[in-house]
């Protein structure tokens, strides 16, 4: 990948992403595809869904555009992940429905990949790579609670596989995750701070399935697994530990709800702007480290692991400090 390459799809992705999602809010709304507030909702007026629409059509024209033509399949199983999203959200589908049809594409990558490239038993790897792909499209889609959280939080993830893949992996997978960040951000202003749309599940579940696919090609290639691991600790941090104490409840877990530490810190005093900051910052403080130790900067693997695990664990246990002011 050249920079000239890397800049023509990070720029046209911006650019289709908001012209797309520009026409989208209108109809959208014409079409009746609206989210309707409801006790359990952070937000108090039906609001137009699927906005990730744009957001994959942008990152899939972006990529094109810069001639990232041997890039092109990672985009398959986003793909085919984001269209049964937008099927849920023109006519919601049964969740296991969605999880089994999520299971099948996943297990199409793998158990089609090369995985041969990588240590252990092929049956193995293929089982746990489809297992990571259903859990970071389903994390996700889970923490697309509140407004800008996840075009904010996939532009830091997807600019740090970016980076590791060049620097590391040869940059094969940078493209990819250019146009997915400048996707992002062309769709971010009409989400954040006020939202005129969301991403719906057709956006969480292609950009879950574009970076746990990108991610586990970068592993591949070749690149250290502490900054990619990294730039989930937060969001998988966030999603199991509110699964963990939903059961300990004995509340459902696939009910939608207000449980998540970026929801409570949202709906606590903070609202949307702070608590989207909140994780943006955390996120990076834990990519910050897992890049330092990729270095050899003077940290090792276990410092980092442990500094990135106590950032998740102040940031889990920020709804809870009584005297939080900010």
């Amino acid at each position: 990948m050249t920079q000239v390459e890397g800049a023509i799809a990070f720029g046209v992705a911006i650019a289709v992403s908001a012209g797309l999602t520009a026409a989208l809010v209108p109809a959208l709304r014409s079409l009746g595809i609206l989210d309707e507030p409801e006790h359990r909702s952070s937000h108090v007026v039906a609001v137009p869904r699927g906005g990730g629409l744009g957001v994959a059509l942008g990152c899939v024209v972006g990529l094109a555009a810069a001639g990232g033509i041997s890039a092109l399949p990672i985009l398959t199983i986003p793909v085919l992940l984001g269209f049964i999203g937008l099927l849920d959200d023109v006519r919601s589908l049964p969740a296991g429905w969605r999880l089994l049809t999520q299971a099948a594409v996943a297990l199409t990558y793998g158990f089609a990949a090369d995985l041969g490239v990588w240590p252990g038993p092929v049956l193995l790897v293929g089982v746990l790579s489809t297992v990571w792909i259903i859990g970071i499209v389903n994390t996700i889609n889970f923490m697309d609670g509140i407004n800008g959280i996840s075009a904010v939080s996939t532009t830091i993830m997807a600019c740090t596989l970016a980076f590791s893949s060049i620097v590391w992996g040869g940059g094969l997978t940078a493209l990819s995750m250019l146009a997915l960040a400048g996707a992002c951000l062309g769709f971010l202003p009409f989400n954040f701070p006020t939202p005129k749309l969301f991403l719906g599940d057709v956006g969480s579940y292609f950009i879950g399935g574009l970076l746990s696919v990108a991610s586990l090609e970068l592993y591949a290639e070749g690149a250290p697994l502490l900054p990619i691991a990294l730039c989930f600790v937060i969001y998988v941090g966030d999603v199991g530990a509110t699964l963990v104490a939903r059961l300990s409840r004995g509340q459902p877990i696939l009910e939608s709800h207000r449980d998540h530490a970026y929801q409570r810190l949202a709906n606590g005093g903070l609202g949307h702007t702070k608590a989207t900051l909140i994780v943006a910052a955390a996120i990076s403080a834990c990519v910050a480290i897992g890049l330092l130790s990729a270095q050899r900067g003077g940290i090792s693997d276990v410092l980092a692991a442990l500094g990135a695990i106590g950032i998740a664990s102040v940031y889990l246990a920020l709804p809870h400090l009584r005297a939080l002011k900010l």
